[in-house]
């Protein structure tokens, strides 16, 4: 339908529309020959496109329909900074142009009640600002858009026209008109070549920065004098003045013109010159750690400035060490350099590198003599990997323990065998509560069928200990008993010995009795299964 309609209204003219992002078609691109067009970006409140002009470089024109409503206007803004990232448009001329819907000022509307900004002006504001985006120069009618009702006339300046710092670059005199229109908006017309007022001769402006040349005042005597030492009338200072204006030009023109081109060239040179500056300085920090080593100075440090110094010590020492000529054992003198290479490199060789090596007088039999000791046959049998597995393989049998071939190549982690004694591991480390269960679970056991008494009172307690030494059963505790109280007291010679910490001997008392007898408090412990004790297998009793 649109196409017939179109073939119709514009029988020569090309178009794209936005109906694939929405079903309404809300913006519709036209264009005609010579130009070129290709979609880059549509949705539903925009359309860019990529325009192509004979003798241009491509524009980029993104057409704007924005919604009535200030939600969906904000997912506008982000569609435009997300096309603008994607298509890297802050590198590019681009125009965007059309409908937005939205005021920037309270001044871009005619009703006196709208005075502050609103939230919807400072999103739009913040858009265009992170864009890069600002009107185009523009004449006609301010505000494009009106309600069309004389009795509540209300106009806003809705549709804008807006490029960014590129399609000035491109197009420096390019404009736009909003003409009138019978309908609520007005249209408008771009111009990219807007033909700019003919302003005849340019008036001399003297710009102050031609005071800071270090021939300006010359230039100026010279001028002066060259156009007269007197002058008595006004013409002959107007003479003066013009024929000093032509001399300021000329140095203006000699040494100021295109001046963003010679800043960028001076900024290429200085470039230049950090990095030769950079290169010296590394070559200049080589040459002073050459010269110190050379000169073999330690009481400087490098980085001083000090290569001349070294260079000169260099000089001197270079001077000191060259060997001119050799004295023979014979009392000849040898000055020719290639003879003096020759018996350099003799001598050397007949001190560190003889030809025959000297022949050992001590035989390996007589070290043998000096050790009486000898291994047996199944002692110097080599080991081979095989048999240490198979050895390892019956004690993982015996034992239950395996080779852990992740914890290491060997498969024993540091500082651990895979031993036990009394079920207990033999470890370096700190043992632990679940190590030792076997070994409380034995002590729990003896313990119980020691059938231990406890006394309440202090005194009961020493009584019942003394006659507990002659009850055979009852003298393996007894013993652990008495050795806890020896511990204890040994702990606190400890601490005086080493530590330089005292303790009054009535606190260490105190200590005991509160405990009611270390020995006693031990025994009591043990049959209840409340301490671990180590117990000693001898004779086959616990």
């Amino acid at each position: 339908m649109l196409n017939l309609i179109m073939s119709k209204v514009f029988p020569r003219w090309q178009f794209l529309s936005n109906h694939q992002s929405d079903p309404d078609g809300r913006i519709i691109f036209l264009w005609g020959h010579p130009a070129s067009v290709k979609v880059l970006a549509q949705s539903r409140q925009s359309l860019t496109t990529e325009v192509t002009l004979p003798n241009h470089p491509p524009i980029t024109i993104t057409s704007i329909y924005a919604s009535n409503l200030a939600e969906e206007r904000i997912d506008l803004w982000a569609e435009l900074i997300n096309t603008q990232q994607q298509l890297s448009l802050h590198l590019k001329p681009w125009l965007v142009a059309g409908d937005f819907n939205q005021i920037t000022h309270p001044s871009k509307h005619s009703s006196p009640t709208v005075q502050a900004l609103s939230s919807s002006m400072i999103h739009f504001r913040d858009t265009l600002l992170q864009l890069g985006l600002f009107d185009l120069r523009y004449q006609g009618i301010f505000n494009t858009w009106s309600n069309k009702q004389p009795a509540s006339l209300i106009t806003k300046k809705l549709d804008c026209a807006l490029v960014n710092y590129e399609w000035i670059s491109a197009f420096p005199s390019s404009s736009a008109i909003f003409l009138p229109s019978k309908s609520d908006h007005t249209s408008c017309l771009l111009n990219l070549q807007t033909p700019l007022p003919i302003a005849g001769t340019k008036p001399f402006k003297f710009f102050n920065y031609l005071t800071q040349h270090p021939l300006f005042l010359t230039t100026v005597n010279d001028a002066w004098i060259l156009a007269g030492i007197f002058s008595s009338t006004l013409a002959d200072l107007s003479w003066k003045l013009k024929s000093l204006k032509s001399v300021l030009k000329n140095l203006n023109r000699d040494n100021f013109s295109k001046i963003q081109e010679r800043v960028i060239s001076a900024n290429c040179l200085l470039k230049d010159e950090k990095t030769l500056h950079d290169k010296w300085m590394f070559l200049r920090g080589i040459e002073e750690a050459y010269f110190r080593q050379r000169s073999r100075i330690n009481w400087l440090k490098e980085g001083d400035s000090n290569t001349s110094y070294f260079h000169r010590v260099a000089v001197v020492r270079a001077a000191i060490n060259t060997i001119i000529s050799f004295l023979l054992s014979n009392g000849s003198l040898i000055t020719d350099l290639e003879e003096m290479a020759i018996h350099a490199v003799n001598n050397f060789k007949s001190i560190l590198a003889p030809d025959v090596l000297p022949f050992c007088l001590v035989s390996v039999s007589w070290f043998q003599s000096l050790i009486p000791y000898r291994c047996s046959p199944e002692a110097c049998l080599s080991f081979l990997v095989k048999g240490v597995l198979e050895i390892l393989e019956q004690f993982k049998s015996k034992s239950g323990l395996a080779i852990n071939m992740i914890s290491s190549s060997t498969g024993l982690t540091h500082g651990s065998l895979p031993i036990c004694y009394l079920g207990v591991p033999l470890n370096s480390k700190k043992l632990s509560l679940l190590n030792c269960e076997p070994l409380l679970n034995q002590v729990k056991t003896t313990a119980t069928r020691c059938q231990v008494n406890t006394p309440r009172d202090y005194q009961s307690t020493i009584d019942y200990l003394i006659n507990l030494r002659l009850s055979k059963p009852h003298k393996k505790l007894l013993l652990i008993a008495w050795q806890c109280v020896i511990y204890l007291l040994w702990t606190e010679r400890n601490s005086r010995l080493h530590r330089r910490s005292f303790r009054s001997p009535q606190s260490l008392l105190t200590t005991l009795d509160l405990t009611k007898s270390i020995g006693f408090r031990m025994i009591f412990s043990v049959r209840r299964g409340a301490v671990s004790l180590t117990i000693t297998k001898s004779n086959n009793e616990s």
